[in-house]
């Protein structure tokens, strides 16, 4: 059981989140096993909304605040590099959080990579890995 990343998930003031589409992995079971309640944002990552701006305004509405936030990829490795969708939404994104912002990629089990991903200077590295192995999470402090 994850129980440091449930610890800082428990500390969080609170959780921005995304909600999953259909080829990304649920995080929502694991927060109600581990009794994680939070008032919660989901970050709706589409094409058509601006990811700075979006940014910008969570960070003056969580000015000093401790936020966890959980974000999806397509694949993920063991120093923390992520892949999305190859749109750079997320990316953009996170570049304009505070960095103090605990950043948990979330994923399948075989969404991570035992090989080493190639990271762009653009790409945003995660802090936490939280993989779910059939019925079991796992978490990776990078």
């Amino acid at each position: 059981m994850p129980d440091a990343l449930v610890f800082v998930l428990k500390e969080a003031d609170a959780l921005i989140a995304y909600a999953p589409l259909s080829d990304e992995q649920e995080f929502a079971s694991f927060l109600q096993e581990n009794n994680i309640s939070k008032s919660g944002i989901s970050v709706l990552a589409d094409r058509e909304s601006d990811p700075t701006s979006f940014a910008n305004l969570l960070t003056k509405r969580f000015l000093g605040k401790r936020i966890a936030l959980l974000i999806p990829g397509r694949e993920f490795d063991a120093s923390g590099t992520r892949h999305g969708r190859g749109g750079g939404w997320y990316d953009r994104f996170l570049s304009k959080v505070p960095r103090d912002w605990v950043r948990v990629g979330i994923l399948k089990s075989a969404q991570f990579s035992e090989k080493p991903l190639t990271r762009e200077a653009w790409d945003e590295p995660m802090d936490w890995l939280l993989i779910q192995d059939g019925s079991e999470w796992k978490a990776l402090k990078i």
